[in-house]
């Protein structure tokens, strides 16, 4: 990245620095960023910024707000470990106090020391915004497949309830295939086109460095698509695919996208497979063995539960969920954390795979074509 973006993420934090570098520095892109007001973990709201806060509010029409804590090392990392609070204007004061002891949790530190960080607590930056009610997205760019964008969008029905949709869209240089998600519709990809484009102006910006993939987070308001964070997802690995192979994947009759990451040696990888109902397993496998790299073949069951901060594998090298593709953060930690070893993940893989914790598997994958069997 250049030095001037690199400078903001080191002062303001990964997320926060990003998102302030590109309202500073990229014309572009200032009309999808919603306004922030951001300080120091060890400060407060100025009486100044309240004021402005609240005339924001009015702006976006809405009496909510969301308050979000940054360190320089969550843009490589921290997902979900990061506090981030949502609730009424009227309450600000406590939920920033709320997201600031969030911050002092030492399983955090832990978290950030298996991803290679150093969290300190006191580089802390905390922004506060207006939180914009409507659906969500996650466009991820594939760090194996060239040309390849992948888009998740949450919807929620009515709109600020429990119940939502989940679709999702893959883009091969711009031209869209739906596949299915949580609830087995494929998408409208309005808005998922809508999360493309914020992609591609922050691109044209050159500020991120071209061998990184990078995924960008965005809502879509009564007022547009608002970007709403900027994070580095996996270094670039690109497949020897050739571009007619890549393109049979978008042609197929049976369109299973492209959520299959990482690449194998040419013979894969034999690893033992760790098949559990409950991330509790790969932890308790861990435990054991520690320095043994292994498979994790999680049900459904265990993908449904919510995250908690020390859901973070050590040595998994292949990450085999039940064949449902959306990046939500119960894959995209699992995914990342295989990456950074080296490893695969496939999210859309129609394989049958009846193993326990005494069997091997092998995995092999370019990147695009993948296959998983017991050994």
């Amino acid at each position: 990245m250049n030095s001037q973006l690199a400078g903001y993420m080191s002062e303001f934090g990964g997320k926060n620095g990003g998102l302030d570098y590109l309202r500073d520095d990229v014309i572009d892109v200032r009309p999808h960023l919603i306004p922030s007001f951001g300080f120091s973990i060890s400060e407060g709201l100025t009486q100044r910024a309240r004021a402005l806060l609240g005339w924001t509010c009015d702006a976006f029409d809405t009496d909510d707000v969301i308050v979000r804590a940054s360190e320089r090392n969550d843009y490589k990392g921290l997902i979900d470990a990061m506090p981030t609070e949502e609730g009424k204007l009227v309450d600000i004061d406590s939920i920033v106090q709320d997201v600031k002891d969030k911050c002092r949790d030492p399983r955090i530190a832990a978290y950030s020391r298996k991803e290679g960080g150093d969290y300190d607590p006191d580089r802390v930056t905390i922004s506060v915004a207006p939180l914009i009610h409507g659906p969500r997205g996650l466009v991820t760019e594939h760090p194996n497949v060239p040309g390849v964008v992948c888009v998740d969008v949450i919807k929620r029905f009515p709109e600020k309830s429990k119940y939502f949709s989940h679709e999702s869209v893959d883009f091969l240089n711009g031209r869209a295939i739906s596949i299915h998600g949580y609830d087995g519709e494929s998408s409208s990809q309005l808005d998922a086109t809508r999360g493309l484009m914020l992609r591609d102006i922050v691109r044209e910006s050159g500020a991120f460095p071209d061998d990184e993939a990078l995924q960008y987070e965005f809502v879509r308001g009564k007022a547009g698509a608002f970007l709403t964070q900027v994070k580095w997802f996996a270094n670039m690995n690109l497949t020897n695919c050739s571009s007619a192979e890549i393109e049979r994947v978008m042609n197929a009759p049976v369109h299973r996208g492209y959520r299959n990451f990482g690449i194998t040696p040419a013979d894969g990888f034999i690893l033992p497979c760790v098949k559990g109902d409950l991330r509790q397993h790969f932890l308790d496998f861990e435990a054991k063995h520690p320095e043994i790299p292994y498979a994790f073949h999680l049900s459904y069951e265990g993908l449904s539960k919510a995250l908690r901060i020390d859901d973070l594998p050590t040595n998994m090298r292949a990450y085999l969920p039940p064949p449902k593709p959306p990046l939500t953060h119960q894959n995209a930690r699992f995914v990342q954390s295989c990456l950074r070893r080296s490893g695969v993940a496939f999210l859309n893989t129609p394989y049958t795979l009846l193993c326990t914790v005494s069997d091997d598997v092998k995995a092999i994958s370019d990147g695009l074509n993948v296959d998983v069997k017991r050994v």
